[in-house]
């Protein structure tokens, strides 16, 4: 097994923790947006269920 500078095993630890705590903010951040399409999947399921309009918004626009 080749022997690495300390220097070296630092970085590659740093690398890890870096794209670890990268990949943990991104699945933190994506979390209430995937709680919102699947409520509004559940909205418009139960309006087409109850024959009334679903009401889709389109990309960039809000009901506000």
């Amino acid at each position: 097994m080749p022997r690495y500078s300390s220097a070296v095993r630092r970085n590659w630890i740093f690398t890890i923790l870096v794209s670890t705590l990268q990949n943990l903010c991104i699945t933190a951040a994506f979390c209430p947006v995937r709680e919102i399409m699947e409520k509004e999947k559940k909205e418009k399921s139960l309006a087409i269920a109850e024959g009334r309009p679903a009401i889709v918004w389109k990309q960039g626009h809000s009901p506000n």
